[in-house]
């Protein structure tokens, strides 16, 4: 008697199982039945850069340090205490001035 009630709801167990399968399947309508889909891959928008650090803030290494920038990449960041934000000739704003006159997106961390 056991091994027939266990017989019996394994088979319900098994079938119930296939039933979900069955019903879970992934459908393909029949037009794209032989053809090949493809899908364009986005162009990775990785930005890459460097962090402000001239060897000194006079006007020569600046210069040379937005120059090399570019060579490295298309962003500049600058970090910092965010009350600098509030400044409109603080070091946030001229770097953002700075790197947009020299084709460089500017990234502020504060």
């Amino acid at each position: 008697m056991k091994s027939s009630l266990l017989a019996k709801t394994l088979a319900v167990i098994v079938l119930g199982a296939a039933a979900v399968l069955l019903l879970n399947r992934p459908t393909v309508p029949p037009q794209t039945m032989n053809t090949t889909i493809t899908t364009p891959h986005p162009k990775a928008n990785t930005l890459r850069g460097v962090s402000l650090s001239p060897c000194s803030y006079a006007s020569s290494d600046f210069t040379y340090f937005f120059t090399k920038a570019k060579q490295a990449g298309n962003i500049v960041t600058w970090s910092g205490y965010w009350m600098e934000l509030s400044n409109p000739k603080g070091a946030p704003y001229v770097v953002a001035q700075i790197a947009a006159a020299n084709g460089l997106k500017p990234v502020i961390i504060a």
